[in-house]
């Protein structure tokens, strides 16, 4: 088969949609199949997702992308997989079957477990580079040992449990391995950033019994053919970690913001930065003989908060059509303390409720939509701010790259230029994630969407803006 004709299958499986893409081998998207999949909000504290319905998309996207391969005579050469972090899932080991839902990272239910051990936060940090909090995998596996499954009237003999990516990894690859990457388990709290293995002291915390965890190995590693292909799976990783990737190697001196359901601002860094007391420390990539360590900032109302907004503002489905025309006409919007889904970092805590406010913290009852709206954008600028302020105090950040739905706001990359003071390129190609695993699952080769196009805003001096920037960080700091 001739070279040229070689493709990659990117899955990428996400909190509202999986997509399945084909890239070429220089890194650019040929086609493109995306199937929506539910989120299920039962309350402020639960969200859960089915996990049959997730897996089945990622099969009918895989089913497209072949018979799409065959009909243009192509040839894929191996897939990467991305997935949702700290989401987990029990399930059959024998017929794959899900028993329970997925967990979602945006749920937060066993928030009184994690209570249990808070006096052991500072040493759970040091091991893991993450703050001690409900969002990740540990206290919903534990909730799922000694709530979920003692519950059920049948089990079956074997058990799996762990992050959705082995779950899927386990039905989709032919020989059903029992694996997770580095990165999905590190987001469980369970793994030692050092060893790259489960920590027993946390298992023994979090009192969760270590044999049944699946067993941690490399980002980049042969998990196996994909059922009925003959294609490989090379590349397991958590989605913004392999958003990082969408161009190869990542530029030195630039940030990753990739702004989505939650938003992220992730950076490359020595193994040392990754362990920061207000920020997260990761892993970006890993191999059989290298480790790529990461520090990163976290929003969990970008999307979501838009979302919400516009539901509490009884706005149309087709808002989003509006907000780039509302970005340039409005020029004196509202405060918006955007505590959807609590406060990520640096704060790490739940901030109450989320309200609009005039400068001087005067709290406003839904304000004109556009207004409003635009206030919310801004929240998401002025967070994002927040962590490139802290990151900038270990790593030098001359660049932000943008990527994600959000990011397609041409007013909200400005005002990030803006308020930040740097640079902001945006890719034509919006699909980061994708594309990313499949350099990974490529082998990282060295001409990766070299030839991309990417549209620039440079910084503008806009007062007003960074006048609402000071008043939105002084009421931040009020908040419980």
């Amino acid at each position: 088969m001739d070279k040229r004709n070689e493709v990659y299958l990117a899955l990428d499986q996400g909190t509202h949609s999986s997509r399945t893409m084909l890239i070429s081998t220089d890194g650019h998207s040929l086609a493109k199949f995306q199937i929506p999949v539910t989120l299920n909000r039962l309350d402020d504290d639960r969200a859960e997702q089915d996990a049959d319905e997730l897996l089945q998309s990622l099969r009918s996207g895989i089913e497209q992308a072949i018979a799409t391969a065959k009909t243009n005579n192509w040839e894929i050469h191996s897939a990467g997989l991305a997935t949702q972090r700290s989401s987990v899932v029990a399930w059959n080991r024998d017929s794959g079957e899900a028993i329970s839902p997925v967990i979602s990272w945006l749920d937060r239910r066993a928030w009184r477990d994690v209570q249990r051990i808070a006096d052991r936060a500072a040493l759970i940090r040091q091991r893991t580079g993450l703050p001690l909090t409900p969002h990740y995998g540990a206290s919903k596996i534990r909730w799922l040992l000694t709530e979920f499954l003692p519950a059920q009237s049948v089990l079956p003999a074997r058990i799996g449990i762990g992050p959705l990516a082995s779950y899927l990894i386990a039905n989709l690859v032919s020989a059903t391995p029992y694996c997770v990457d580095h990165t999905n388990a590190l987001r469980t709290q369970l793994m030692n950033l050092t060893t790259l293995d489960w920590d027993p002291t946390l298992i023994d915390w979090f009192e969760i019994p270590s044999q049944e965890l699946p067993v941690c190995v490399p980002v980049q590693n042969d998990f196996g053919q994909l059922r009925d292909t003959s294609v490989s799976l090379r590349a397991v990783s958590g989605d913004q970690t392999a958003a990082m990737f969408s161009h190869g190697g990542f530029p030195e001196s630039t940030g990753l913001v990739n702004l989505g359901t939650g938003g992220f601002l992730l950076m490359p860094c020595s193994p040392g930065c990754s362990i920061e007391p207000e920020l997260l420390g990761g892993i970006a990539f890993s191999n059989s003989t290298t480790t790529q360590y990461l520090i990163e900032g976290t929003v969990n109302g970008c999307a979501l908060a838009l979302k919400w907004a516009a539901e509490k503002l009884n706005l149309k489905s087709d808002y989003q059509s509006q907000l780039n025309t509302w970005l340039t006409d409005d020029k004196s919007p509202p405060i918006f303390i955007n505590t959807v889904g609590g406060l990520g970092s640096p704060w790490w805590k739940d901030g109450g409720d989320p309200f609009w406010c005039d400068l001087d913290g005067t709290i406003l009852t839904y304000p004109e939509p556009a207004a409003a709206m635009i206030a919310v954008i801004e929240s998401i600028v002025f967070l994002i701010d927040q962590n490139v302020r802290r990151i900038a105090l270990h790593e030098q950040i001359s660049e932000l790259r943008v990527s994600g739905g959000v990011s397609r706001l041409d007013g909200l990359c400005q005002r990030l230029a803006n308020v930040t003071t740097r640079r902001v390129s945006r890719p034509e190609e919006s699909e980061s994630t994708a594309c990313g695993v499949a350099w990974l699952a490529a082998g990282r080769p060295t001409n990766w969407n070299a030839d991309s196009q990417s549209t620039v805003f440079t910084p503008r001096v806009d007062d007003q803006l960074q006048q609402r920037r000071t008043a939105f960080a002084q009421q931040i700091q009020q908040l419980p």
